[in-house]
């Protein structure tokens, strides 16, 4: 019987030894690799990457951002607010998404393909968006599969 007790006393503390020295491990493994949730970078990157793009915009019209911000929210389109400067906008606004595309191919997150097929027709979609603010982004593939799936949902 103290045998049978011994053994079991000296497997607990083997496991418990083992178990204190697995949980160190993890903790300084832990300490040692980046956060798990990356997601305050991209929310810095994307609100990097909206400043240069307002900043690119408002350079080609020829005025501050501050007005350009100003005018977004009094409910004017971009292309009110580009007037002449249309042109100019949509050539900044395709050489952006041009280049975002381009990096994702390089990096290797989509083929060459799938990048061709996301720039074709860009520069008519850019100049929808423009001319119909937000509503003009609605009118592509998800948004009439969205409007089609809405109205069965809606007739049933």
């Amino acid at each position: 019987m103290k045998n049978l007790r011994q053994i079991a006393l000296a497997g607990a503390a083997a496991f418990g030894a083992a178990a204190i020295t697995l949980g160190t491990a993890g903790i300084a493994g832990a300490q040692d690799t980046e956060p798990a949730d990356p997601a305050p970078a991209e929310e810095t990157d994307r609100a990097e990457r909206r400043a240069e793009k307002r900043q690119a915009i408002a350079d080609a019209i020829g005025i501050t951002v501050t007005e350009l911000t100003e005018a977004r929210e009094s409910g004017e389109t971009l292309a009110e607010i580009a007037g002449d400067e249309l042109p100019a906008v949509v050539d900044v606004l395709i050489e952006r998404a041009t280049a975002r595309v381009e990096a994702k191919v390089e990096s290797g997150r989509i083929t060459q393909e799938q990048a061709d097929a996301r720039l074709e027709g860009l520069d008519e979609r850019i100049e929808d968006r423009l001319e119909n603010g937000r509503e003009g982004r609605k009118r592509g593939k998800r948004g009439d599969r969205a409007n089609a799936q809405s109205e069965e949902l809606t007739l049933s």
